[in-house]
């Protein structure tokens, strides 16, 4: 076999394969479209649905203006108390990947009265903590406010999601999908949230989703890509 074809192809094939962990490896993203959604001192029955979010994750950061809000602190207790979990809060909006590191739940809240601030390199750190695994939650409720929801969706765009939030607004009875993350929720109570498109809906309020989630495959970095082209230009 020609020497330059064998390498090419033995370069093509870590490639594919690197790519493959990549994607295998790629975390949830979940989104809820009303902040009070979370607050299970008020809203207990939404407890489990929650705890099926969180799964086996065991260390939880929470970040965002409202990541000590009234609405967070009896989740932040409950999970908290669960075997084996941690959960450390920052009500910051921007974050370095330092931050992230021994953390596999992030959990990002949102203020309902304020434009997402997130810069573009918070946007790349979360867009690698979730492509290396981690988990993600973005709870927001934009008010029907169309700017608010602008600055949340250019927000989950720059995390590598295709998920949206709109200002439809949601409310009234639960309809629960057939899936895991629903399994055991009896209930998940939603009063005036605005709706979430795209990605797979877990929770829909009179014809609107209000709970949503995707995974998301990462992107080859660059310069691997070249390494591949170089190699297959070294066939001509």
């Amino acid at each position: 076999m020609n020497f330059k074809l064998f390498k090419a192809i033995s370069v093509g094939i870590v490639f594919a394969a690197t790519a493959m962990v990549n994607i295998a490896n790629a975390g949830l993203i979940t989104a809820i479209g009303d902040v009070d959604a979370v607050n299970i001192n008020s809203r207990a029955a939404n407890v489990t649905l929650l705890d099926n979010l969180l799964g086996n994750n065991t260390n939880v950061l929470i970040i965002g203006s409202w990541a000590n809000n009234s609405r967070v602190t009896g989740l932040t207790s409950h999970w908290s108390s669960l075997a084996g979990v941690s959960v450390s809060t920052s009500a910051v909006s921007n974050i370095a990947s330092a931050d992230l590191s021994g953390f596999d739940f992030l959990f990002y809240m949102q203020s309902a009265f304020a434009l997402n601030t997130a810069t573009v390199a918070t946007q790349q750190t979360i867009n690698n903590f979730i492509s290396n695994s981690g988990d993600f939650l973005f709870v927001s409720q934009n008010l029907g406010n169309a700017a608010r929801s602008d600055s949340y969706n250019t927000f989950l765009s720059g995390i590598g999601s295709s998920m949206n939030t709109s200002t439809s607004n949601c409310s009234g009875s639960s309809i629960f999908s057939s899936d895991a993350l629903t399994s055991g929720v009896n209930n998940f109570i939603i009063n005036g949230c605005n709706g979430v498109t795209g990605g797979t809906a877990l929770v829909t309020n009179n014809g609107v989703v209000s709970v949503a989630y995707e995974n998301v495959s990462q992107v080859p970095e660059p310069s691997t890509l070249a390494i591949f082209a170089l190699s297959m230009i070294g066939l001509a």
